[in-house]
């Protein structure tokens, strides 16, 4: 899977109403929080790293241990329905995201439906409680994937001061093509969290890998249902390290602009380029974007820059979460600004952040 790109892009400082807030920014600065993927907010609360693929693919498909030791085939491709569980994983790398505190405490968290020679696996998932943040899958997409049970839940007040009414997917469905694959990838929506800023340019989808426990499958009644709690279950986030860990940062004199991350999600010897853009395909790409986007007659006063990290010479990805700090011109009124990310497909994108300063 490609990763988004969120670094090199386009952005256009705006002059209009100021709508959102954000997390740490330098002073006189407008701050954007911006990542390729949610779980790089996450961390693996237990410090251990699941198995490889490579690994999980050598253990044998529906085998559990039983009392006493003795392990039991189950063989997965007859007709039945069985119980097994799932982790969610990281979209590019073998590693639990914090995402999976939604799969986590039930267990089975998944059920096999295996009907003629084709597989149906449906997943429940639970309100979560993260960093002080409470919120629930609301949907999620994948290979013919299905939502199967909804249920309600309403959000606590951290994130903007206002409790939020969620219609959550309990249980999903996704078909398979087999009872092998050890990992399938997936994205979904969580609202209402500091992860919004990381799906932003995504329409709030953040991506992911359904990690598949084969070797612990075991047989269910023909009835069985999947019926996950309705509980919050609890967790971290790294989020919560962050003001702990030494940071590192990138500036460009020409403009001012800043970057800031944690130590190890940019490269030490990366060089951070921004190109101010005043004319061209793409001025008047952003022109058109913001005009539409804001229902305007005229198109509001921006200010727009391609920004990118470059490492050799070649233009690469950070490894996780950043921020971007971009100084507002003295003629802007900080009271009426807006960050966008422009689109590739000339659509603009809100990018959440806050000013300071007087």
């Amino acid at each position: 899977m490609k990763p988004k790109k969120i670094l090199a892009l386009h952005l256009a400082l705006v002059l209009a109403t100021f709508l959102y807030t954000g997390a740490a920014f330098a002073a006189e600065d407008i701050t954007a929080v911006a990542g390729p993927f949610a779980e790089r907010y996450y961390v693996d609360e237990e410090g251990s790293v699941p198995p490889s693929d490579e690994e999980e693919q050598n253990t044998t498909p529906g085998s559990g241990e039983q009392s006493g030791g003795a392990v039991e085939t189950v063989d997965l491709t007859k007709d039945g329905r069985y119980y097994v569980n799932v982790v969610l994983w990281k979209a590019l790398e073998n590693a639990v995201s914090m995402g999976n505190i939604a799969f986590r405490d039930f267990s089975p968290n998944a059920l096999l439906i295996t009907e003629g020679g084709r597989y149906r696996l449906q997943v429940g998932t639970q309100p979560v409680l993260a960093s002080g943040y409470t919120t629930a899958i609301t949907d999620v997409e994948g290979t013919s994937v299905n939502i199967v049970l909804r249920g309600s839940f309403t959000t606590n007040t951290k994130y903007d001061g206002t409790a939020h009414d969620l219609n959550y997917v309990r249980v999903f469905e996704l078909a398979l093509s087999n009872t092998t694959t050890a990992s399938v990838p997936i994205r979904f929506k969580v609202p209402y969290t500091p992860m919004d800023a990381v799906g932003a340019a995504t329409d709030g989808w953040l991506d992911a890998r359904l990690h598949i426990e084969w070797s612990g499958a075991t047989k269910a009644p023909a009835n069985a249902e999947l019926n996950p709690p309705t509980t919050v279950a609890t967790g971290s986030s790294s989020l919560d390290a962050v003001a702990s860990a030494p940071s590192a940062s990138l500036a460009d004199r020409t403009t001012g602009i800043k970057q800031t991350a944690q130590a190890g999600i940019v490269p030490t010897d990366a060089e951070l380029k921004v190109t101010a853009i005043t004319s061209g395909a793409d001025f008047t790409k952003t022109e058109a974007a913001i005009k539409e986007t804001r229902q305007a007659e005229e198109t509001p006063k921006f200010k727009l820059y391609d920004i990118s990290l470059i490492q050799s010479k070649v233009e690469i990805q950070p490894n996780g979460t950043i921020t971007l700090s971009v100084p507002i011109p003295a003629d802007y009124d900080k009271a009426k600004v807006l960050f966008y990310r422009i689109n590739d497909d000339g659509t603009a994108t809100l990018i959440k952040g806050k000013v300071s300063g007087s």
